[in-house]
């Protein structure tokens, strides 16, 4: 009964944290997979994958960007460069 006694209390304390077994610094991701919780969260790395709203942005930008005028401010000095060789 104590062999069994004892095996119910490590099961209970592995259970509520990893860090005794693990170390401090991976029980933190240990104790998150362990427990269903975001891993970004419990490893304080929510800023570093949080880009949707970066992306969104821009996207947003690039929907305002009109192309034909962009390629017009590379293609008119080209096309100057180009007439002013073929008269040489």
């Amino acid at each position: 009964t104590f062999v069994f006694h004892d095996a119910c209390e490590v099961s209970g304390i592995v259970t509520r944290d990893f860090e005794p077994f693990v170390g401090d610094r991976i029980s933190p991701a240990v104790n998150a997979a362990f427990n269903d919780t975001n891993l970004a969260v419990a490893l304080n790395l929510t800023e570093k994958v949080d880009f949707e709203q970066k992306l969104e942005d821009g996207l947003i930008q690039i929907e305002m960007v009109n192309v034909s005028q962009a390629f017009q401010l590379v293609l008119e000095p080209l096309s100057h460069i180009q007439s002013a060789l073929g008269s040489i």
